[in-house]
């Protein structure tokens, strides 16, 4: 699950739940906000936000319902206008 903004105007960061119990939040200190997420067939869940400096990230945590929480950029030589839509 995507959080757009944390409590008290925090970032934003992702949550993951497993069975209806919480297993873990991933937060990224470049995180400003967190938009729109999914999980592929392998259990990789991508998503997209903004930036500290409000430029628009995709990204990617890799084996995410096994327990990876480590938060991956994904780079691309096109411009992405606006993050809404993973």
């Amino acid at each position: 699950m995507t959080n757009i903004v944390g409590n008290n105007g925090a970032a934003g960061s992702v949550t993951f739940y497993r069975n209806g119990n919480h297993v873990g939040n991933v937060t990224d200190p470049s995180f400003l906000e967190v938009f729109f997420g999914a999980f592929d067939h392998a259990g990789n869940y991508y998503f997209d936000g903004l930036t500290q400096s409000s430029t628009v990230f995709v990204a990617e945590i890799a084996h995410a319902t096994t327990g990876g929480r480590t938060v991956q950029f994904l780079t691309t030589n096109n411009t992405i206008g606006a993050a809404f839509g993973v």
